[in-house]
């Protein structure tokens, strides 16, 4: 098993460290998942994610899950560590 501090991807000038979560609807994906495309598999097909209750962003199973095309979460792309 690896140190999470070793295991990161770095996608636009940002390194992102584990728990990879989908940059649109916030789901925990693998990291093969997050590395060919950074989304969950319903994002990934234009079926996003969003819960009616923004407390519950990210958290599985989603209840209550409106779905809107392309909303995103710039927080967790934000909140990753910036790299030079």
């Amino acid at each position: 098993m690896t140190d999470k501090k070793q295991t990161y991807v770095d996608f636009k000038g940002r390194r992102f460290y584990p728990p990879f979560r989908c940059l649109c609807c916030g789901v925990l994906i693998p990291i093969k998942q997050f590395c060919y495309g950074r989304t969950c598999a319903y994002c990934d097909l234009g079926k996003c994610q969003k819960p009616k209750n923004p407390e519950l962003m990210g958290k599985v199973p989603m209840i209550e899950i409106e779905y809107e095309k392309g909303h995103g979460r710039k927080d967790i792309f934000e909140g990753a560590e910036i790299i030079k």
